[in-house]
């Protein structure tokens, strides 16, 4: 389960998508470019996923120079492909990205797409 308020920050769907279908691996400037957001908003945005087992973050040299790269784990492979299929078949991004409820600390489970909420 994905807790509502890290999937509706600005760009996390698009990071998780991008790390599904696009690359092997991905450095903070790289992801925050696809999430159309600040290097420091994806960082924050990667140690969410990471905390939440969506994500690896790795040392890396590219182009000689090291650098932290992230990449999906096998539980942010299948977040991913099925955020991509609910994006494509119609429940628009609104139904995925966006609090349902009153409840801004509900959870979404990505393998079904269901939302659920925390009860106080």
């Amino acid at each position: 389960m994905i807790p509502q308020d890290t999937l509706t920050a600005k760009g996390t769907v698009e990071a998780i998508i991008h790390l599904t279908f696009n690359t092997d691996s991905a450095t903070v400037a790289e992801l925050a470019e696809q999430m159309n957001v600040a290097d420091g908003t994806a960082r924050t945005r990667m140690a969410e996923l990471a905390e939440l087992g969506l994500v690896t973050e790795d040392a890396k040299l590219v182009d000689d120079t090291p650098m932290r790269v992230f990449s999906a784990t096998d539980e942010g492979v299948r977040a991913g492909e099925t955020l991509s299929e609910l994006l494509s078949d119609g429940v628009g991004s609104s139904t995925v990205t966006e609090p349902t409820g009153e409840d801004p600390d509900g959870t979404v489970d990505v393998a079904t797409g269901t939302t659920e909420t925390n009860e106080a």
